[in-house]
């Protein structure tokens, strides 16, 4: 969080440390087995696939939830599942964020085998170990071809030219973390491994100073009795402030479909239904884009989760994480309290 672009060079040395030395154990002339169990998330994960071989019990689960903080995986992470899945496959893991089982583990090679039990576990180590030498990675071995083929290739190239309009239309263009995944993904798979992780730590250093990670990364940190009066409390002013923002835009000359577009790509709730007026000013609405909209929408809010601070019932902090985790603020900007605070600086 206090990483800044002055420290960039500094950033990137430190991973490249770092992926050289998950390089090192894929490399070893001794086997390096993981023995899986829980829950694995994140750089554990990333560590675990640079093994050369990986057993897991069979409640295990599996993630990489660096996406929803704004940032993305950098010890190998991208480059490994890319190759070892595929680049469909690949995509939905790393976009998304989304935990998954054993089972789709197998299925795309991230482990080799389950067991019930930590027996079992010993049990497939040891037959390994009775095999001898130890393995090498599937991309460290003569003529290795990714799964589905490149990205580039006749299988993928459909995606590879929407993937981009359709992250952007989920998205609203308010996630340069799955944008930056996206392109670290493809050109990884497109180049040697070195040059693949190289990618991928440069991406990495590009989306953790970006301010929408910043913010993410700062409300993952908060906690609070979400089922508090103060917290439903606020819940219900900021629905019913919406609610009167928006009708009173549709006075003014606007028309529905514009508020709707205008406030989901600025990743705001879906305005709720709402008397349409008999009468309305079009000549406020000629003088109404979308941009202004958001801004109404946007500041009214922020007006409101500040009033519930001004009076003491909740910190800043606690109206931020309320306006977006139980309203659907804009998690990008950090919340309603944040919003403001952001423009008068």
């Amino acid at each position: 969080m206090t990483l800044t672009t002055a420290q960039a060079a500094d950033c990137m040395a430190l991973l490249g440390n770092y992926q050289q030395l998950l390089r090192r154990l894929e490399h070893l002339d001794k086997p390096v087995i993981a023995l899986l169990g829980g829950h694995l998330s994140g750089h554990a994960l990333g560590l675990a696939l640079a093994c050369q071989r990986r057993y897991a019990l069979a409640d295990s689960r599996y993630s990489l939830p660096q996406v929803t903080l704004g940032i993305m995986p950098c010890s190998g992470e991208v480059a490994r599942i890319g190759r070892l899945a595929g680049y469909q496959a690949a995509m939905p893991l790393l976009l998304e964020g989304q935990p998954f089982g054993n089972a789709e583990a197998l299925q795309l090679g991230m482990i080799h085998a389950s067991a019930a039990d930590s027996a079992g576990l010993t049990v497939l180590a040891e037959q390994h170990l009775a095999q001898g030498s130890p393995p090498r990675q599937p991309w460290d071995t003569p003529h290795y071809r990714v799964p589905g083929g490149a990205p580039d290739s006749r299988n993928n190239l459909r995606l590879l030219q929407m993937a981009p309009a359709m992250l952007r239309a989920r998205s609203g263009g308010h996630s340069p973390a799955a944008e930056a995944l996206l392109c670290a993904l493809t050109e990884g798979l497109q180049v040697d491994f070195a040059n693949a992780l190289l990618i991928e730590r440069r991406y990495f250093c590009q989306t953790v100073n970006a301010p929408a990670a910043k913010q993410l990364m700062r409300l993952a940190q908060q906690s609070t009795d979400l089922t508090s009066t103060a917290a439903q409390q606020l819940r219900g002013d900021l629905d019913n402030c919406y609610a009167a923002t928006c009708q009173t835009l549709l006075e003014e000359g606007v028309s529905h479909a514009l508020l709707k577009n205008a406030a989901c790509g600025a990743g705001l709730p879906v305005p709720p239904a709402l008397r349409l007026p008999t009468r309305a000013s079009q000549l406020d609405a000629r003088q109404l884009c979308a941009g202004r909209i958001v801004e109404r929408l946007l500041h009214a809010l922020a007006s409101t989760a500040q009033q519930h601070v001004q009076k003491g019932a909740l910190s800043a902090n606690e109206a931020d994480l309320i306006s977006v985790r139980l309203f659907g603020f804009p998690a990008h900007l950090g919340g309603a309290v944040s919003f403001v605070l952001s423009k008068q600086e």
